[in-house]
């Protein structure tokens, strides 16, 4: 893995010519964990609310967690 080389925060989010710099790859995994975790999709007063619960509610039936991949996969 390599070593992000963004000036600073700001040369980050504006304009910036390498995505990957914006957040670490663990960052991003939290950012959209609590997005998942978080959103409300019915009632929040029922507690609707977040992927567990469309889980438990058999509307998805699994869900795994984010995964970078580094690696090329050959083409068959």
């Amino acid at each position: 893995m390599g070593l992000c080389r963004c000036t600073g925060v700001s040369d980050s989010y504006l304009n910036s010519d390498n995505p990957t710099c914006l957040f670490a790859v663990r960052v991003r995994q939290k950012v959209a964990h609590e997005i998942l975790a978080r959103t409300v999709y019915g009632n929040a007063r029922n507690g609707e609310r977040g992927i567990d619960r469309l889980l438990d509610d058999s509307v998805y039936s699994a869900a795994f967690p984010l995964h970078d991949v580094r690696h090329k996969l050959a083409v068959l």
